[in-house]
């Protein structure tokens, strides 16, 4: 494979971990907000992401072995995740009065359920573009596995700026 497409691999790869912790952080965000969350909420929520995390990187595996060098895969589950995820956050607002709730707090069973349904496609197409790109990765010399850790580090703090309105602009004590 020419050097170039290497380079667009790893590109994409680090754009996979980008988007998974991104898409992470916004539907945590989302959840927290319909579901008045606390702390056991978050660890519900964040269970179910790795549980589907785990079951698309499996899934995956599978069909990587299955499909050698191709990309269609890849290319594949690229599209499910990017209509996944503005079709679960929009289920996630609208999630509340679906489910008839007003000014109440949410059980742990609400919780555990709309929260798997609604992650799952989106967690478990993440998982799967983790494997297939380390999958093709490695069919390349060198090895691909800490890309997408590198896209999964960097937005965290942008992510955290862009979502919420800036503070005021204060002037420095002299």
């Amino acid at each position: 494979m020419p050097a170039a497409s290497k380079h667009s691999l790893r590109a994409a790869i680090v754009v996979t971990g980008l988007c998974g912790i991104t898409a992470q952080i916004l539907l945590v965000r989302e959840f927290l907000v319909t579901f008045d969350g606390n702390e056991l909420t978050i660890g519900v929520i964040l269970a179910n992401w790795l549980l589907g995390e785990a079951i698309g990187a499996v899934l995956a595996g599978r069909l990587g072995r299955r499909t050698g060098r191709s990309l269609w895969p890849y290319v594949a589950v690229q599209l499910v995740f990017a209509l996944s995820l503005p079709a679960a956050l929009f289920a996630v607002r609208v999630l509340r009065s679906a489910l008839g709730l007003t000014g109440e707090s949410v059980g742990l069973a609400p919780v555990f359920w709309s929260s798997i349904v609604l992650l799952l496609p989106v967690s478990m197409s993440h998982g799967a573009l983790f494997s297939l790109g380390v999958r093709m990765y490695s069919l390349l010399p060198g090895d691909g596995k800490g890309w997408a850790p590198i896209g999964r580090a960097l937005p965290p703090s942008g992510t955290s700026t862009c979502s919420r309105r800036p503070a005021p602009l204060r002037a420095a004590p002299c």
